[in-house]
């Protein structure tokens, strides 16, 4: 799937902490402070591309991903250098904090394998050889911002190579026409495939509540489960804070009560709630969450 469009502007920084000439910023999104532009390519026209929100795999030469956007739009791609001396997780922080500030919405984030290989990322998405890096040392993520009226996507990848030198490739596509993403499509399926899957667009407040829009998006949802009767399906709610750990334990069943309730008087599926709070991290999801987890289909790795 290596993107290879007609550009404006495509050059290479061969000096260090200089931009390349005529690149600029996507609109949204800050670069990491000193960091400059060592690549950057502009569309000069709407064409249709995949954005990437699911981990990417490959099959023979063929590239594949859980899911993606079909999406036609003007494409920029940044790619930024990051000064010695500063740790990746740091350069992570400034890249979440401007998402939670101003986007729209998160479509996907990962960390490490999680995200599958750095080396099709690199070579195989973006074509850009320098992104590539150890598999643990990757993060992806994918949101929607909107800025003047102007919808688009953007997905931002960070690697730190062996080297250790960090770099911050963006990729912003702005699109003709508004849409919603419903990252909950197929939702059946996917939990029936893989036992397990978090529920978009549906995350608990701080004291662990969902808000009527919420339910109602939970009541949609549900109508799609009806496969499932005669089995047990747990609504399990992640909660993160700054509560004792005890207070979002509490707080999280509660969540889960509440969910799990909704879903079983649309859908008729029995469902089990259970409470987390923040006891059930992973490398890639740190966050507030409600998922669906089918024991039965659960496989070992």
């Amino acid at each position: 799937m290596k993107w290879s469009p007609l550009v404006i502007v495509f050059a290479v920084s061969t000096l260090a902490n200089v931009d390349v000439p005529e690149s600029f910023d996507v609109r949204g999104v800050d670069r990491f402070p000193r960091s400059w532009i060592v690549l950057f390519e502009a569309a000069e026209e709407s064409r249709p591309h995949e954005f990437i929100v699911g981990p990417v795999d490959k099959m023979g030469q063929e590239v594949r991903f859980e899911h993606a956007i079909r999406v036609e739009g003007e494409k920029i791609r940044v790619t930024y250098q990051i000064p010695p001396g500063f740790q990746l997780a740091e350069v992570l922080e400034h890249y979440e904090k401007q998402m939670r500030r101003t986007a729209d919405k998160v479509l996907f984030r990962c960390h490490g394998p999680a995200c599958g290989r750095s080396s099709i990322w690199a070579n195989d998405v973006f074509g850009i050889r320098l992104m590539t890096a150890p598999n643990r040392n990757q993060y992806y993520l994918a949101a929607t911002f909107t800025a003047d009226e102007q919808q688009s996507l953007v997905a931002v990848y960070l690697v730190e190579r062996g080297n250790k030198r960090i770099y911050v490739h963006v990729e912003q596509i702005l699109t003709g026409a508004r849409f919603d993403f419903d990252g909950n499509r197929n939702i059946a399926e996917r939990l029936a495939k893989r036992g397990f899957v978090r529920i978009d667009g549906i995350v608990p407040n701080g004291q662990g509540a969902l808000d009527e829009n919420q339910l109602e998006q939970l009541d949609v949802l549900a109508e799609s489960l009806t496969s499932f009767a005669g089995q047990q399906v747990y609504v399990v709610c992640h909660l993160y804070g700054s509560m004792k750990v005890d207070k979002l334990l509490e707080r999280s069943e509660e969540c889960a009560e509440l969910a799990a309730e909704r879903i079983a008087e649309v859908s008729g599926v029995t469902t089990i709630p259970f409470g987390t709070g923040p006891m059930a991290p992973t490398e890639e999801s740190t966050d507030s969450r409600l998922e669906l987890v089918l024991p039965s289909r659960l496989r070992s790795e």
